[in-house]
């Protein structure tokens, strides 16, 4: 995978960063055989609706407590052959540390807005890292719109 795009994606908590990696990953399809059924039933499990989110959130006290504890990265390659790495990373303001760690490898970031709440103090420091880490390739993704 030497020529593959390292993509982190970075934003507030419940933004929907890993839900929009997850469905990237079903859209290109990317999953594993047998991804979305596994999904399906560990949904039902907990009581909760279908969450793409499950698919990169893996630890059961991320789906628990339905966020990002640790940075995860995705290898997969959409139907052009072009090859990827998702980094999903933390919004927590308490997690920071591993959101700085996870970006370090990425050459693009994409910044995952909640079109219901203005922009957070969190989204902020995201951009200053960034910025400090000189990713200069930075894709705004105003999410959650269909709500507003």
């Amino acid at each position: 995978m030497q020529n593959c795009l390292k993509v982190v994606v970075v934003g507030d908590v419940d933004a929907g960063k890993s839900t929009l990696i997850g469905r990237f990953l079903y859209e290109s399809g990317s999953l594993p055989e047998g991804a979305i059924a596994g999904i399906e039933e560990s949904c039902k499990k907990q009581g909760n609706d279908f969450e793409f989110a499950y698919l990169l959130d893996s630890l059961e006290e991320e789906r628990e407590n339905q966020l990002t504890i640790d940075t995860t990265q995705v290898f997969c390659r959409d139907k052009k052959g072009r090859e990827w790495v998702f980094i999903d990373v933390p919004g927590h303001r308490e997690l920071i540390k591993n959101m700085l760690v996870g970006s370090s490898y990425a050459d693009v970031a994409v910044l995952v807005v909640d079109a219901q709440r203005s922009l957070k103090e969190q989204t902020k420091r995201h951009v200053q890292i960034l910025k400090f880490l000189e990713i200069k390739r930075l894709i705004l993704v105003i999410n959650k719109m269909d709500i507003v």
